[in-house]
């Protein structure tokens, strides 16, 4: 519960989104409990990662996605429209995704079960 309660405290100290006194309790923390300060470490590497996940990706990918769905449809005339554009975008784009999210996961579970 401590460290669920410090995770939390991490996150928004982050985020930018606590009180005042929140603030003050984080600042305490920090100079008092070095596990707090593991969390908080943890928690700004995390954010760090997942800011890296939501770059735009490289014009030479999005612009084989785009000829990929052009293909796609193209091929496929009489397929619906929704299919034909989301499995090629799908198809490049969720491996990528996936894997972030169960590293990121993972590191989760592993931090919580210490």
């Amino acid at each position: 519960m401590k460290a669920d309660y410090y995770s939390d405290l991490a996150l928004g100290y982050i985020q930018g989104s606590l009180t005042p006194q929140e603030k003050q309790e984080v600042f305490q923390l920090i100079m008092e409990a070095p596990d707090f300060c593991e969390i908080l470490l943890l928690e700004l590497e995390l954010s760090r990662t997942l800011t890296e996940c939501k770059t735009a990706p490289p014009k030479k990918t999005a612009a084989n996605v785009y000829f990929r769905v052009l293909a796609s449809a193209a091929a496929q005339p009489s397929a619906k429209l929704a299919e034909s554009f989301l499995t090629p975008i799908f198809r490049a784009s969720l491996p990528n995704l996936v894997t972030w999210m169960i590293f990121n996961y993972q590191r989760r579970v592993f931090v919580d079960a210490r």
